[in-house]
């Protein structure tokens, strides 16, 4: 009886143990779950010639450029929201002073509170740029082993030489507006003019003669969708 008592004894220590563990499990599952989805991240991509318009959780406004993709967490919770680029986008960020927006790119981040703006980085280019219409954000890059920082009114356009980690700073000329279909080209080659249109429309551009005329330096302004004809 008294063996017959023990084996009851150890069965049940063993019959508690075993429900603590499959009760921690239970509780570690039904606690990790929401956090897996919190975490999903989500992808948008274009293709050449095509753009995309969508809205994040926040509600801020993305125009995702052709041959660009973004990334975001699904939820876009926590003290800061914060999106990867690879490639150009419009945003219109919806305001919110306690959580500020991060873009990130290619040795560049460009922080924001709430406003409208354009980013352009595109790994095979070497120029990034980043172009403010309305708001105030702090744009900074280390390229080259060389940290930039700016912080741009209204009307800025800073232009990054990935190679040097050089910046300029230009003025958005007054025809300028917040449309997500706007090229401004300041002071840049027609080669790489060429690149940039090819990509937006879809198209193939031969320059004929010389290599000196993809080195001719050009100033350009696509506004309102305007196409190549």
């Amino acid at each position: 009886p008294k063996k017959h008592g023990a084996k009851l004894r150890i069965a049940s220590i063993a019959a508690i143990a075993l429900l603590a563990v499959c009760s921690s499990v239970w509780i570690w599952n039904g606690h990790s779950e929401p956090d897996k989805a919190a975490n999903a991240m989500a992808v948008v991509a274009t293709d050449k010639g095509s753009s995309k318009t969508f809205l994040l959780p926040d509600s801020s406004e993305i125009i995702l450029q052709p041959e660009s993709r973004l990334t975001y967490s699904r939820s876009l919770q926590g003290n800061t929201r914060e999106v990867w680029l690879e490639g150009e986008a419009h945003l219109q960020v919806t305001r919110n002073p306690s959580r500020p927006f991060i873009v990130h790119c290619q040795n560049m981040e460009v922080r924001v509170l709430g406003t409208v703006f354009n980013v352009s980085s595109y790994n095979a280019d070497s120029k990034a740029e980043v172009t403010l219409y309305k708001g105030k954000i702090v744009a900074a890059s280390s390229y080259s082993n060389r940290h930039v920082e700016h912080e741009m009114m209204p009307g800025d356009h800073i232009i990054i030489d990935k190679q040097t980690g050089d910046c300029q700073l230009c003025k958005v000329p007054a025809i300028i507006n917040e449309g997500g279909e706007n090229m401004l080209f300041i002071n840049e080659t027609l080669g790489d003019i060429a690149k940039k249109l090819e990509r937006r429309y879809n198209v193939k551009i031969e320059i004929e003669d010389s290599v000196q005329k993809k080195d001719m330096k050009m100033y350009a302004i696509f506004v309102n969708g305007e196409g190549l004809i």
